[in-house]
């Protein structure tokens, strides 16, 4: 104990104290804490000393002035809280049989006796309504067991009400009775009233009022409690089930519950995991760490560990693992659970475990539990007659003349006490290892301080492990200086970490990766929010049928209600700075010195002193020098439990200063972080400038081809459209609907279902407007998505509404447009003439308004017309023209965005693919590889399956293989379905050259059955002719002729001369080999014959060898 303490007690002439205050371990720093109540429970019973002692406290503290801090918020506070209803039973047939100064002297005794329970458990009686009660507990101090302090102190007012029965039976005749309930509910709490019925802690809320009815189920000298505390307390209490009751004037049927009994459990954990602990992962370093100090035991050397760790980091779930590795060795286990209810309780942990060990009973009379003791010690081999005394003393056990009685003073014999229960401990270890572990320390009483103290230096040479735990902000007594100590210190778990126990608590649920992700953002590495975050999840339910971003976006991770009276108990430990906290929390999870002062500017040594508090608290972290402080809530959950104690107008108030700080004094933050403003703004209810924010964030990620972003800010966007006025709500729905589909289309496709129900919108709105210009765009959007998927008849027809609806308005540039998309969907169609046809026609040079051919295509043209006749010239027959054009798409695209480039760089792929060019594929796909990862799912696999060809060709067929199948199996799993098609094609044909036939039959049957299903014909015939060839090389040539044949007639039929030089080159070999060399020369000639290109290329070369070969 400090020295100053001791001489200031005796300065006050109250120095016989001293040694109260020292095994209490009261020192200054708890000084100002101390109640009236505290006074009594350290056994300070002359009202006096105590009146002595609060004062000179008082004016202690003033002699110690601290740097102002702004005052806590006077407003009310939306909190969680626990409350009891007890009141007496017949209290009304009492007042008419007692005499009214009898009665009042009853009534006193009995709230006395309810009220120093209450004071035990910190709880708050609000107010007395008539013989009842009225308490609050988390209010107006939160502490992580609101519930559970709520409950035991129910279950102790019956115990006190009965032993009060027997002074009334004696003095009055009478005997009362209890009834109580409690439950467990969000409340808004403040000042209530007006004049002299002011309230200064009211609360208002169903959550009194289900406590009230909830009583009503109560028998005599019971206590009910409600499914939502009854969840908070699971594993504490014993209970019965008394069913589910619709409750006067609570809409909802309440399940209520007969709390019959504490549980006696060895340790705080087993009761807060009565279903089994939690999956121990990313601590197998510390339980091996603990494995080891085991094994040195076990050869007589003892140990120490003292495994120190924020709430809920795990550490006793390390101390279950412990037990639970060494459960089938020969050892002596001792479990010692410390209690912030019993710190002032002289060697609790002990004692409590003594019960256990001896199988007490709540029912047992004394001699029972004095049998039982004595037969606990007979076969641990202790000295039962002196040992059972000092342990029966300890028990409250009355021995009467079973012992001689101890002559000794209190010190004595709890000294003597002390020293027997490490003689237990020391005698266990003569038969077997012992482990003793020391749970939640920095609750433990003074005397058991000092008794692990006197373990510590007599274990050293024993088989005892001394296993101790407890948080960082308790300085223990025994750290340091002895060499068979370990200290151990646990840090929070990695992302991947904690993803695991994601998964490992979600067991048959599987969670989607973007509500994992949410889960360990907030948990921030500490296991307890990780299972109870997960745990609300999984009760929050997932709607069957919605996508994963649907489900992520829709479930908004809150606190969940087992951590609310813990986090919230955090910031009412730090006196006067929880406004400040909570004006931090509406900031957001980081936010500057600066930017706080200028929200809530107080005096700034007073804004200081709250931080420095908030920071020695372990709320924040502090980052920086000043005058450029940043500050970090320590956890994402503390921040949203100060955020949750405001009340939605405070909150909407804070958010709208916030917002216009940030516009007027911190420009650069606005205009560098434009969705903050949004945030605020939305928060705040101003929607037209969220939105506006909103808007310009999404258009700057979309224009940096953040994409995913960029979906994130138009989607909330749109989200707000409902909260604006009429007039301008259409007009501002249509911009974001538009761009929400442009980068729809860049993240998923142009083929997927948000892309197409973007543009559905906009169409609506766009006819609802009259506005024709926009809804040439609009329709723009539609034929791509048809043209995607691909419905290419849907694609024909939006081509041709477009086509007229630009004949209508004589729109040129329009007109432009519209033979591109005509031209495009031909050609998919098969149809290579008149595609070309209109795809010239669109790239021919007019006088047009380039500006609006530009916003018309979706920046689109001219690189995709472009693009689309370089296929459709080089499968005509007109390589070189093909790749003059393509080349010329890909300098085009370099105009535009980053997106398109990339895009005409994969376009260009295909053609070099079709014409064997390896080196120009590899070259398109290197200079691809830096903008893949800003790029979408389709983007990114396409890219994969032109590089997974290009080592197969390099001669690693197996991993290219394997890389395009993983590529192919992303695209099917897109709705983009156009060209799937070719895509089939180019891995069958590494696979038939692979040997890998079934593989390429399996690849060429569901191109065919895609062409089938979707009239994408412009590369059936090369379908055709590679089935053709893999039944050459299966060896059925009479199967590879036929095919061959269809492959040439379907060539023919669509002039598609380099598919019927391929078809004819296949077919001429199988006939060379049958000795039909006339009719395989009369076949390949006039087809090599008809082009006037391309004569060094590959398919023209081979062709003219094998025509010299037949000649």
């Amino acid at each position: 104990m400090s020295h100053d303490v001791r001489a200031w007690l005796e300065h006050l002439g109250l120095g016989r104290y001293a040694e109260t205050f020292a095994q209490s371990g009261v020192d200054f720093d708890l000084l100002p804490d101390l109640s009236n109540s505290d006074l009594k429970d350290l056994g300070i019973a002359r009202l006096g000393d105590r009146k002595r002692l609060l004062r000179a406290i008082a004016a202690l503290m003033r002699t110690k002035p601290l740097a102002a801090i702004p005052p806590s918020t006077s407003e009310a506070e939306r909190r969680q809280v626990t409350v009891m209803f007890c009141d007496l039973v017949d209290s009304t047939a009492l007042s008419s049989t007692v005499d009214p100064e009898q009665l009042r002297e009853l009534l006193l005794a009995y709230q006395a006796a309810c009220v120093a329970v209450i004071d035990r458990y910190d709880g708050h009686l609000a107010k007395y309504l008539g013989d009842g009660l009225l308490v609050y507990f988390g209010l107006p101090r939160a502490h992580e067991d609101d519930a559970q302090r709520a409950v035991s102190a129910g279950l102790d007012i019956v115990e006190a009400v009965v032993l009060l029965n027997r002074d009334l039976s004696k003095k009055f005749g009478i005997e009362l009775s209890v009834r109580l309930a409690v439950h467990t509910g969000l409340v808004v709490a403040g000042e209530m009233g007006a004049g002299g019925a002011r309230e200064e802690m009211a609360i208002v809320g169903e959550t009194p009022n289900v406590a009230a009815r909830l009583q009503s189920l109560a028998a005599p000298n019971a206590l009910v409690i409600s499914s939502s505390t009854q969840r908070l307390v699971a594993g504490f209490f014993t209970y019965e089930d008394i069913g589910v009751h619709q409750l006067k004037g609570v809409a909802r049927p309440v399940q209520a519950w007969r709390v019959t009994g504490e549980r006696l459990t060895e340790s705080r954990f087993e009761a807060l995991h009565p279903g089994g602990p939690f999956p121990l992962i990313g601590r197998e370093e510390e339980v091996n760490l603990l494995l080891l100090r085991w094994e040195q035991v076990k050869q007589g050397e003892g140990q120490v560990v003292l495994l120190c760790g924020e709430p809920g980091i795990g550490k006793s779930r390390i101390a279950e693992a412990l037990i639970e590795r060494i459960a089938d060795l020969p050892h002596a286990r001792l479990r010692c659970q410390c209690s912030a209810y019993f710190a002032t309780s002289a060697l609790y942990p002990f004692a409590r475990q003594l019960i256990q060990a001896a199988g007490f009973l709540p029912t047992d009379p004394p001699a029972i539990k004095l049998n039982k003791l004595e037969q606990m010690l007979t076969e641990s081999g202790q000295a039962v007659p002196e040992k059972a005394s000092l342990f029966a003393g300890l028990l409250s056990i009355p021995v009467a003349s079973h012992y001689p009685r101890l002559e000794l003073t209190a010190e004595t014999l709890k000294q003597r006490t002390a020293t027997a229960l490490v003689d237990r401990m020391l005698g266990l270890a003569t038969r077997k290892p012992v482990l003793i572990v020391v749970e939640d320390a920095h609750w433990i009483d003074a005397s058991s301080a000092d008794l692990i103290v006197a373990a510590m230096d007599r274990v050293q040479d024993s088989r005892v492990l001394i296993l101790i735990t407890y948080r960082p902000d308790y300085v223990p007594p025994w750290s340091g200086g002895r060499p068979h100590l370990t200290m151990l210190t646990l840090n929070r778990l990695s992302p991947a970490q904690a993803a695991d126990m994601v998964g490992a608590f979600a067991a048959t649920e599987a969670l989607p990766a973007e509500i994992i992700q949410q889960i360990v953002a907030k948990a921030d590495g500490v296991p307890l929010f990780i299972e109870e975050l997960t745990k609300a999840v999984l009760e929050a339910g997932l709607a069957d049928g919605e996508t994963t971003s649907g489900r992520a976006g829709r479930l908004q991770l809150s606190v969940p209600v087992t951590l609310q009276d813990a986090l919230v108990a955090r910031l009412d430990r730090t006196a006067g700075t929880k406004e400040v906290a909570q004006v931090a929390a509406v900031l957001g999870r980081e936010f500057s010195e600066a930017l706080l002062t200028a929200v809530l500017p107080p005096k700034r040594d007073a804004l200081t002193a709250a931080l420095d508090a908030l920071v020695h608290a372990g709320l924040l972290f502090r980052r920086g020098l000043p005058p450029q402080n940043n500050y970090v809530f320590k956890h994402a959950l503390v921040q949203d439990a100060a955020y949750g104690t405001l009340l939605f107008t405070s909150r909407q108030q804070l958010h709208a200063r916030t917002a216009d700080v940030l516009e007027q004094q911190f420009p650069e933050i606005a205009e560098a972080e434009p969705q903050l403003l949004a945030h605020h703004y939305a928060a705040a209810g101003i929607y037209d400038r969220a939105i506006a924010y909103w808007q310009r964030s999404g258009t700057r990620a979309r224009e940096r081809s953040n994409y995913v972003e960029a979906e994130h800010a138009f989607t909330a966007a749109v989200a707000l459209v409902p909260q604006l006025p009429d007039q301008a709500r259409k007009r501002t729905e249509l911009d974001l609907q538009m761009s929400l589909g442009a980068v729809y289309r860049a993240l998923r496709g142009s083929g997927s279902l948000q892309t197409e129900i973007s543009y559905r919108r906009a169409r609506a709105l766009c006819e609802e407007i009259g506005d024709a210009d926009r809804l040439l765009e609009v329709m723009y959007g539609q034929f791509v998505g048809a043209f995607n998927r691909p419905k290419l008849h849907d694609a024909e027809l939006y081509a041709s509404e477009f086509m007229e609806v630009a004949q209508i308005d004589q729109n040129a540039s329009a007109l432009k447009v519209a033979e591109y998309l005509i031209g495009s969907t031909a050609f998919l169609l098969g149809d290579l003439v008149r595609g070309r046809q209109h795809l010239e026609e669109s790239l021919r040079v007019d006088n047009v308004d380039h500006g609006r051919v530009n916003r018309y295509s979706h920046g689109q043209y001219p690189t995709w017309p472009l693009t689309y006749l370089a296929w459709t010239m080089f499968v005509l027959g007109f390589p070189n023209q093909g790749h003059a054009l393509a080349a010329e798409a890909i300098a085009a695209s370099r105009k535009g965005s980053e997106f398109y480039y990339a895009m005409a760089l994969s376009n260009g792929c295909y053609l070099h693919h079709m014409c064997g060019d390896c080196a120009a594929v590899e070259a398109n796909v290197a200079r691809l590889l830096d903008l893949a990862a800003k790029k979408g799912v389709v983007f990114r696999a396409q890219m994969r399956l032109f590089e997974g060809w290009t080592r197969a060709c390099r001669g690693a067929p197996e991993g290219g293989i394997e890389l395009m199948r993983d590529a192919l199996a992303k695209l099917v799993a897109t709705e983009q379905k156009v060209e799937h098609p070719y895509k089939r094609s180019i891995l069958a044909e590494i696979c038939l050259q692979a040997g890998r036939w079934s593989e390429a039959e399996e690849q060429l049957g569901e191109g065919l059955r895609l062409v089938r299903a979707t009239d994408e014909r412009w590369y059936e015939a090369e379908l055709h002719r590679l089935a053709a060839e893999l039944a050459l090389a299966e060896g059925d040539k009479v199967n590879a002729e036929v095919k061959f044949r269809r492959a040439l007639t379907l060539a023919t039929a669509q002039s598609a001369r380099m598919w019927e030089l391929r078809a004819a080159k296949g077919l001429a070999r199988l006939w060379r080999e049958a000795g039909k060399i006339d009719e395989a020369r009369a076949l390949l000639a006039p087809v090599l014959g008809s082009f006037t290109e391309g004569f060094d290329t590959r398919d023209l070369i081979e062709g003219r060898a094998l025509l010299d070969e037949l000649a």
